[in-house]
């Protein structure tokens, strides 16, 4: 478990998940230029969705992770990402909030962009990690409000949008690190 304290990992991590965001995607950018009339192959097409937008969320929390993990060994050494036990990672690292965790990596985003990030977070959460609430009194997102869960051109566009973000936060907190002497 070692290598969980590894910014590296997370962002390693994080790409793999992009690179399978990116072939979920292929059937879905076919299904958004077809015309009628459909066949039904065309709408299975859609059952795509989830799964998209379950793993660019993935992805993205992921890579927000490692630039949030980075941004902490950074200010505070393993500190910032251990609990004084040494042995369990910091709560705020197993959250899925998304702007939680760009925050923490000192991202700067727009208001939009941090709207985004709200839908990538309810699509990791919902979309795939709680099928149903946790609390009964909670209500899924998508029993009330689908426009949530559909997918269009622009999830793809603020996916490769905010995902170099969190690369490029990831990668200058690495090379500000001090090198071991």
């Amino acid at each position: 478990m070692w290598w969980a304290v590894f910014p590296s990992a997370w962002a390693k991590h994080a790409d793999k998940l992009r690179r399978s965001a990116e072939l979920l995607w292929i059937p879905l950018d076919h299904a958004l230029i077809l015309q009628a009339p459909f066949s039904q192959s065309d709408f299975e097409l859609w059952d795509h969705v989830y799964a998209f937008l379950l793993v660019a969320g993935a992805s993205l929390e992921a890579m927000f992770k490692a630039a949030a993990m980075q941004a902490e060994i950074k200010r505070r050494g393993l500190a910032g990402i251990l609990k004084p036990n040494k042995t369990e990672l910091q709560d705020w690292i197993l959250t899925h909030d998304l702007s939680t965790l760009a925050r923490r990596a000192s991202i700067a985003l727009s208001e939009i962009e941090l709207a985004q990030l709200a839908r990538f977070t309810k699509y990791v959460v919902w979309a795939g990690s709680y099928p149903v609430p946790k609390n009964l009194m909670e209500q899924r997102p998508n029993a009330t409000i689908t426009l949530d869960f559909q997918v269009s051109n622009f999830d793809k566009v603020w996916f490769d949008r905010l995902y170099p973000k969190a690369e490029e936060s990831y990668r200058q907190h690495e090379s500000e690190m001090p090198k071991p002497q």
